[in-house]
């Protein structure tokens, strides 16, 4: 049974963090004997100034009969020094005492040791403020934090490096997959179309006026595969870094009016318009090669997607330091979904959107690239009150 990619990614990312279900276990046992350490530690302490107390209070009882509670309080001050209080209580001043360190959460540890004769028989001795519990089960306590931790985060980094490896892969895969499938429909179709026209020709029964429109649409269909090899070398030489540009002053308002005056005839034949505005010339530094291809797979774009009939309008403008050319189109926009996978390698809209039209995917790929080579920009305008997409490319302005 073959799984998904989804169902291998899970199970993948599922094995690689099983490791947290022993580290967790690791660590809650070290953080349990670092707290019974603690415990005991504080027992032992508190047992034996219980057992130093018994023996002071008998000693003195032996010796003396005091009168008041003040002097047995002060004897066993004195002998315990500043650092420990101790107290004579009553039985509801015990439970006062024990309220009011249950209210402010003090855990520090105390001695309660009940005269049971003598003449203070019912009081109770209070000896609080011991020391703390050794300094090294704290240290250890904290380790134990800080290395369960460390397994944790570890545990975390690898299983997310595994994902990542693993969608990266599949990812890939997916991309190499819907490559394979591109490149087999948009060669096969006009493959196939030429060798029906050729087989025509090839018959010799066609008329000399058929003949001719043959020829002209096996050129046509041989255009168009030679078109998308192109796009593919450029993408690659552009990946690879093969591709250089020369920044010099470009009069980008005479590349656009010429490449609007190309294309304009294949917008009016699908039964659209392809307009330009610009008030005056506007240079910017670029390279014009560059800009030709760029500014031809935006309007090529444009043409698939603006629409039925399509429409699209161009127009350049020097906004501060940069120069500014905005390709927008009456089509049905780019959802917000979208907006930004259109610029990845391979990506074609949805199919609703796309219509029957062909394409590999690449052109905006390409448009993205080779601005980052011109140290500009492209980017997709939000359009909220108007339909359609707008394209504005950002170049460095040229002072003239």
């Amino acid at each position: 049974m073959w799984l998904s990619q989804v169902q291998v990614r899970s199970l993948i990312v599922l094995l690689a963090l099983l490791p947290m279900i022993p580290s967790a276990l690791l660590f809650n046992n070290m953080t349990e004997s670092a707290l019974q350490e603690r415990d005991t530690a504080r027992d032992q302490i508190a047992t034996l100034y219980q057992e130093q107390l018994q023996m002071l209070v008998e000693q003195f009882l032996v010796r003396d009969f005091p009168r008041e509670r003040n002097e047995l309080e002060n004897y066993l001050q004195r002998i315990f020094g500043d650092s420990l209080q101790v107290s004579l209580l009553k039985e509801s001043e015990i439970e006062e005492f024990e309220e009011r360190k249950n209210i402010s959460g003090d855990d520090h540890p105390y001695v309660l040791f009940k005269l049971e004769h003598g003449p203070f028989a019912g009081t109770t001795v209070l000896l609080s403020h011991l020391p703390e519990f050794p300094s090294y089960i704290e240290d250890q306590y904290r380790k134990a934090w800080l290395l369960a931790g460390a397994m944790l985060v570890g545990v975390v980094l690898v299983g997310g490096g595994v994902w990542y490896t693993v969608h990266r892969t599949l990812r890939i895969d997916a991309i190499r997959s819907d490559l394979l499938n591109t490149i087999s429909h948009e060669i096969k179709t006009p493959v196939s179309s030429i060798q029906v026209l050729a087989e025509s020709l090839e018959d010799g029964a066609l008329s000399e006026e058929t003949q001719k429109e043959y020829a002209s649409l096996i050129l046509a269909e041989n255009q168009r595969v030679g078109e998308l090899a192109n796009r593919f070398l450029t993408i690659s030489r552009l990946d690879a870094g093969q591709i250089r540009v020369r920044l010099e002053s470009c009069d980008l308002s005479e590349l656009l009016q010429k490449q609007v005056a190309a294309l304009s005839p294949k917008f009016e034949a699908a039964g659209g318009s392809l307009s330009f505005k610009c008030s005056e010339p506007v240079f910017a530094r670029a390279d014009r090669q560059a800009m030709e291809i760029v500014v031809g797979n935006v309007l090529e774009n444009a043409l698939k997607y603006g629409g039925e009939p399509p429409r699209a309008e161009v127009e350049v403008s020097r906004v501060g330091r940069w120069v500014e050319i905005s390709i927008s189109d009456s089509g049905g926009g780019v959802p917000n979904s979208e907006r930004r996978a259109i610029f990845r390698k391979f990506y074609r809209s949805d199919r609703q959107l796309a219509g029957t039209e062909s394409g590999a995917g690449l052109g905006l790929a390409i448009c993205k690239r080779f601005m980052r080579l011109l140290r500009g920009n492209i980017r997709l305008a939000e359009e909220r009150n108007t339909a359609g997409a707008r394209f504005v490319l950002s170049l460095p302005a040229c002072e003239l």
